[in-house]
């Protein structure tokens, strides 16, 4: 299934439960994400965890909320991929590019302030 007007590709960063979790939705924001009915339906549910991408339908009226309407598999993760509507990396990591920890240590330790003991 892919993108229509109004909706937008994301991944589950957190689940809260109740139906609810947190989504980093691919035009950069982070939103609140209600699992949609048809999802929860005890005949046909789909189990929804972290790091799972997922297609959202954006409201108009609340910009942070979004609906879940559809969780992609990992063989439908890896079509979009090569299609070109997915990136390869994850959709987390997109937004993060510019605040990468390059694992350098910003504490200067000075050997001198122990000799005046």
């Amino acid at each position: 299934q892919l993108k229509e007007d109004g909706q937008e590709y994301g991944q589950i960063l957190k689940m809260y439960g109740g139906g609810r979790c947190e989504v980093y939705v691919m035009d950069g924001q982070i939103r609140t994400g209600t699992i949609r009915g048809s999802l929860q339906n005890r005949k046909r549910r789909v189990w929804i965890n972290k790091e799972d991408v997922v297609l959202v339908s954006l409201r108009r009226f609340e910009n942070k909320k979004c609906d879940i309407v559809h969780k992609y598999t990992d063989e439908e993760v890896r079509t979009l991929r090569k299609k070109g509507h997915l990136p390869d990396k994850t959709l987390q990591d997109l937004g993060n590019d510019s605040d990468k920890d390059d694992g350098e240590c910003i504490f200067e330790f000075d050997n001198d302030a122990y000799t005046n003991l």
